[in-house]
Protein backbone atom coordinates (compact mmCIF):
# COMPACT_ATOMS: atom_id res chain seq x y z
CA UNK A 1 0.00 0.00 0.00
CA UNK A 2 1.27 3.54 -0.71
CA UNK A 3 2.49 5.55 2.23
CA UNK A 4 0.21 8.41 3.27
CA UNK A 5 1.67 11.84 2.60
CA UNK A 6 3.06 13.46 5.74
CA UNK A 7 2.64 16.99 7.01
CA UNK A 8 5.41 19.57 7.14
CA UNK A 9 7.54 19.39 10.30
CA UNK A 10 7.13 23.15 10.71
CA UNK A 11 4.10 24.84 12.30
CA UNK A 12 3.65 27.19 9.34
CA UNK A 13 5.58 27.97 6.17
CA UNK A 14 8.41 25.57 5.32
CA UNK A 15 11.59 27.55 4.48
CA UNK A 16 12.96 24.56 2.53
CA UNK A 17 10.38 25.31 -0.16
CA UNK A 18 12.18 28.56 -0.93
CA UNK A 19 14.47 26.67 -3.24
CA UNK A 20 14.61 27.64 -6.89
CA UNK A 21 13.99 24.02 -7.87
CA UNK A 22 10.82 23.67 -5.78
CA UNK A 23 9.10 27.06 -5.72
CA UNK A 24 7.49 26.90 -9.16
CA UNK A 25 5.60 23.70 -8.37
CA UNK A 26 4.64 24.97 -4.91
CA UNK A 27 3.41 28.27 -6.34
CA UNK A 28 1.13 26.61 -8.90
CA UNK A 29 -0.21 24.04 -6.44
CA UNK A 30 -0.82 26.56 -3.64
CA UNK A 31 -2.82 28.85 -5.93
CA UNK A 32 -4.76 25.87 -7.31
CA UNK A 33 -5.77 24.77 -3.81
CA UNK A 34 -6.54 28.39 -2.91
CA UNK A 35 -8.99 28.54 -5.83
CA UNK A 36 -10.60 25.29 -4.66
CA UNK A 37 -11.00 26.64 -1.11
CA UNK A 38 -12.45 29.90 -2.39
CA UNK A 39 -14.95 28.24 -4.69
CA UNK A 40 -16.00 25.96 -1.85
CA UNK A 41 -16.78 28.87 0.44
CA UNK A 42 -17.50 32.03 -1.55
CA UNK A 43 -21.16 33.09 -1.49
CA UNK A 44 -23.10 33.64 -4.68
CA UNK A 45 -22.48 35.27 -7.10
CA UNK A 46 -18.70 35.09 -6.57
CA UNK A 47 -16.28 32.60 -8.15
CA UNK A 48 -12.48 32.29 -8.30
CA UNK A 49 -10.20 31.33 -11.19
CA UNK A 50 -6.47 30.81 -11.68
CA UNK A 51 -5.11 33.12 -14.39
CA UNK A 52 -1.76 33.10 -16.21
CA UNK A 53 0.40 35.21 -18.50
CA UNK A 54 3.85 34.64 -19.97
CA UNK A 55 6.38 37.48 -19.77
CA UNK A 56 9.88 37.82 -21.18
CA UNK A 57 12.25 38.87 -18.38
CA UNK A 58 15.80 40.08 -19.02
CA UNK A 59 18.43 38.76 -16.63
CA UNK A 60 20.48 41.64 -15.24
CA UNK A 61 23.06 39.36 -13.62
CA UNK A 62 23.89 35.63 -13.53
CA UNK A 63 22.67 35.43 -9.92
CA UNK A 64 19.15 36.26 -11.10
CA UNK A 65 18.91 32.85 -12.77
CA UNK A 66 18.33 31.42 -9.29
CA UNK A 67 15.49 33.91 -8.78
CA UNK A 68 13.51 32.62 -11.78
CA UNK A 69 11.82 29.39 -10.67
CA UNK A 70 8.90 30.11 -13.01
CA UNK A 71 11.18 30.20 -16.07
CA UNK A 72 10.48 27.71 -18.82
CA UNK A 73 12.29 28.71 -22.02
CA UNK A 74 15.50 30.67 -22.43
CA UNK A 75 15.71 32.91 -25.46
CA UNK A 76 18.40 35.15 -26.84
CA UNK A 77 21.32 33.00 -25.65
CA UNK A 78 24.73 34.41 -26.51
CA UNK A 79 26.82 32.51 -29.10
CA UNK A 80 30.20 31.35 -27.85
CA UNK A 81 31.92 33.65 -30.32
CA UNK A 82 30.13 36.66 -28.82
CA UNK A 83 30.49 35.82 -25.12
CA UNK A 84 33.19 38.50 -24.78
CA UNK A 85 33.07 41.91 -26.39
CA UNK A 86 35.35 42.13 -29.43
CA UNK A 87 37.25 45.41 -29.23
CA UNK A 88 38.83 46.48 -32.47
CA UNK A 89 41.95 48.68 -32.22
CA UNK A 90 41.39 52.35 -32.93
CA UNK A 91 41.51 53.43 -36.53
CA UNK A 92 40.71 56.68 -38.32
CA UNK A 93 37.16 55.35 -38.86
CA UNK A 94 36.03 53.74 -35.60
CA UNK A 95 34.84 50.15 -35.88
CA UNK A 96 31.85 48.95 -33.82
CA UNK A 97 32.29 46.92 -30.68
CA UNK A 98 30.30 43.68 -30.74
CA UNK A 99 28.12 43.39 -27.60
CA UNK A 100 25.45 40.88 -26.72
CA UNK A 101 21.97 41.74 -25.50
CA UNK A 102 21.17 40.50 -21.97
CA UNK A 103 19.78 36.96 -21.97
CA UNK A 104 16.05 36.69 -21.32
CA UNK A 105 13.73 34.01 -20.05
CA UNK A 106 10.04 33.37 -20.44
CA UNK A 107 8.41 33.56 -17.00
CA UNK A 108 4.90 32.38 -16.25
CA UNK A 109 3.04 34.69 -13.91
CA UNK A 110 0.00 33.19 -12.15
CA UNK A 111 -2.56 34.83 -9.90
CA UNK A 112 -6.15 34.35 -8.68
CA UNK A 113 -9.11 36.45 -9.71
CA UNK A 114 -12.41 36.70 -7.86
CA UNK A 115 -15.29 37.66 -10.14
CA UNK A 116 -19.06 37.77 -10.09
CA UNK A 117 -21.06 35.29 -12.13
CA UNK A 118 -22.32 35.29 -14.79
CA UNK A 119 -21.23 38.85 -15.76
CA UNK A 120 -17.60 38.19 -14.73
CA UNK A 121 -17.07 41.56 -13.10
CA UNK A 122 -13.59 41.60 -11.56
CA UNK A 123 -13.80 42.10 -7.80
CA UNK A 124 -10.41 41.08 -6.33
CA UNK A 125 -6.97 39.90 -7.41
CA UNK A 126 -4.87 37.62 -5.20
CA UNK A 127 -1.11 37.54 -5.81
CA UNK A 128 1.28 35.00 -4.29
CA UNK A 129 4.69 36.60 -4.75
CA UNK A 130 7.43 34.68 -6.56
CA UNK A 131 11.18 35.34 -6.45
CA UNK A 132 10.83 37.04 -9.84
CA UNK A 133 8.43 39.58 -8.31
CA UNK A 134 11.00 40.41 -5.63
CA UNK A 135 14.19 40.41 -7.75
CA UNK A 136 14.65 40.23 -11.53
CA UNK A 137 11.05 41.06 -12.40
CA UNK A 138 10.37 43.46 -9.54
CA UNK A 139 9.90 46.53 -11.75
CA UNK A 140 7.37 44.71 -13.94
CA UNK A 141 5.44 43.46 -10.92
CA UNK A 142 5.34 46.91 -9.30
CA UNK A 143 4.03 48.36 -12.58
CA UNK A 144 1.26 45.76 -12.62
CA UNK A 145 0.56 46.51 -8.94
CA UNK A 146 0.12 50.22 -9.69
CA UNK A 147 -2.18 49.43 -12.61
CA UNK A 148 -4.35 47.17 -10.44
CA UNK A 149 -4.60 49.75 -7.68
CA UNK A 150 -5.69 52.38 -10.22
CA UNK A 151 -8.85 50.32 -10.72
CA UNK A 152 -11.80 49.89 -8.37
CA UNK A 153 -10.79 46.35 -7.41
CA UNK A 154 -9.31 44.84 -4.26
CA UNK A 155 -5.72 43.55 -4.23
CA UNK A 156 -4.47 40.84 -1.87
CA UNK A 157 -0.70 40.24 -1.89
CA UNK A 158 0.75 37.24 -0.04
CA UNK A 159 4.51 37.07 0.56
CA UNK A 160 5.71 33.64 1.75
CA UNK A 161 9.34 34.29 0.83
CA UNK A 162 12.03 35.22 3.34
CA UNK A 163 14.42 36.54 0.70
CA UNK A 164 14.12 39.33 -1.83
CA UNK A 165 12.92 42.92 -1.60
CA UNK A 166 9.74 43.50 0.39
CA UNK A 167 6.71 45.23 -1.08
CA UNK A 168 7.18 49.00 -0.89
CA UNK A 169 4.88 50.88 1.48
CA UNK A 170 4.87 54.49 2.67
CA UNK A 171 5.70 53.33 6.20
CA UNK A 172 7.94 50.45 7.34
CA UNK A 173 6.33 47.02 7.41
CA UNK A 174 5.63 45.56 10.86
CA UNK A 175 8.00 42.96 12.25
CA UNK A 176 7.56 39.56 10.67
CA UNK A 177 8.94 36.95 8.32
CA UNK A 178 5.88 36.68 6.07
CA UNK A 179 3.19 39.17 5.06
CA UNK A 180 -0.26 39.56 3.56
CA UNK A 181 -1.36 43.01 2.35
CA UNK A 182 -5.06 43.63 1.78
CA UNK A 183 -5.52 46.76 -0.34
CA UNK A 184 -9.21 47.61 -0.48
CA UNK A 185 -10.44 49.62 -3.45
CA UNK A 186 -12.28 52.06 -1.18
CA UNK A 187 -9.49 52.45 1.37
CA UNK A 188 -6.38 53.20 -0.68
CA UNK A 189 -3.63 54.27 -0.24
CA UNK A 190 -3.91 52.25 2.99
CA UNK A 191 -3.66 48.47 3.22
CA UNK A 192 -4.47 46.10 6.06
CA UNK A 193 -1.12 44.45 6.70
CA UNK A 194 -0.84 41.04 8.35
CA UNK A 195 2.55 39.75 9.47
CA UNK A 196 3.67 36.57 11.18
CA UNK A 197 6.85 34.73 12.11
CA UNK A 198 8.31 31.57 10.62
CA UNK A 199 7.48 29.82 13.89
CA UNK A 200 3.75 30.57 13.57
CA UNK A 201 1.01 29.02 11.41
CA UNK A 202 -0.16 30.89 8.35
CA UNK A 203 -3.12 33.09 9.39
CA UNK A 204 -6.62 33.55 8.01
CA UNK A 205 -6.83 36.62 5.75
CA UNK A 206 -9.86 38.49 4.40
CA UNK A 207 -10.88 38.62 0.76
CA UNK A 208 -12.95 41.81 0.31
CA UNK A 209 -16.04 41.56 -1.88
CA UNK A 210 -18.44 44.11 -3.32
CA UNK A 211 -20.19 46.50 -0.96
CA UNK A 212 -22.27 45.73 1.10
CA UNK A 213 -21.16 42.07 1.16
CA UNK A 214 -18.89 41.16 4.09
CA UNK A 215 -15.34 39.92 3.63
CA UNK A 216 -14.81 36.26 2.85
CA UNK A 217 -12.08 34.85 5.09
CA UNK A 218 -9.66 32.24 3.81
CA UNK A 219 -7.43 30.30 6.20
CA UNK A 220 -4.00 30.02 4.55
CA UNK A 221 -2.67 27.24 6.81
CA UNK A 222 -5.03 24.49 5.53
CA UNK A 223 -4.26 25.59 1.97
CA UNK A 224 -0.55 25.24 2.69
CA UNK A 225 -1.03 21.85 4.41
CA UNK A 226 -3.04 20.54 1.45
CA UNK A 227 -0.36 21.76 -0.95
CA UNK A 228 2.44 20.19 1.09
CA UNK A 229 0.77 16.79 1.49
CA UNK A 230 -0.52 16.65 -2.07
CA UNK A 231 2.97 17.16 -3.48
CA UNK A 232 4.69 14.78 -1.02
CA UNK A 233 7.21 17.45 -0.06
CA UNK A 234 8.16 15.52 3.08
CA UNK A 235 9.84 13.02 0.74
CA UNK A 236 11.05 15.51 -1.86
CA UNK A 237 12.77 18.11 0.32
CA UNK A 238 16.31 17.52 1.56
CA UNK A 239 16.06 18.15 5.29
CA UNK A 240 19.51 16.66 5.79
CA UNK A 241 21.18 20.01 5.12
CA UNK A 242 20.36 23.65 5.98
CA UNK A 243 17.86 25.45 3.72
CA UNK A 244 19.14 27.71 0.97
CA UNK A 245 17.76 30.85 2.61
CA UNK A 246 19.87 32.80 5.07
CA UNK A 247 18.52 32.69 8.63
CA UNK A 248 19.43 34.40 11.88
CA UNK A 249 21.40 32.21 14.28
CA UNK A 250 18.44 31.75 16.63
CA UNK A 251 16.22 30.72 13.73
CA UNK A 252 18.88 28.28 12.49
CA UNK A 253 19.00 26.66 15.92
CA UNK A 254 15.20 26.48 16.11
CA UNK A 255 14.97 25.02 12.61
CA UNK A 256 17.60 22.37 13.33
CA UNK A 257 15.70 21.36 16.48
CA UNK A 258 12.42 21.02 14.54
CA UNK A 259 14.06 18.86 11.90
CA UNK A 260 15.77 16.66 14.51
CA UNK A 261 12.58 16.25 16.54
CA UNK A 262 10.59 15.29 13.46
CA UNK A 263 13.18 12.70 12.46
CA UNK A 264 13.21 13.83 8.85
CA UNK A 265 16.30 13.40 6.71
CA UNK A 266 17.38 13.52 3.10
Amino acid sequence: MPRPAADSPFPGMDPYLEDAGRWRGFHVSFLTHLVEELNGGLPEPYTADLEETVDLVELDAPSFREALPDANVTRGSTPASAQTAVIVPYRAAREPVLLAHPPAQEVKHRWVEVRTAPDRELVAVIELLSPTNKRAGRADYLAKRRALMAQTIHLIEIDLLLEGARLPMDQPLPAGDYFALISRADHRPFADTYSWAMREPLPPVPVPLRTPDPDHWIDLQPVFAHTYRGNAYRRKLDYGKPPRVKLAELDQTWLAGIVAAAGVRA
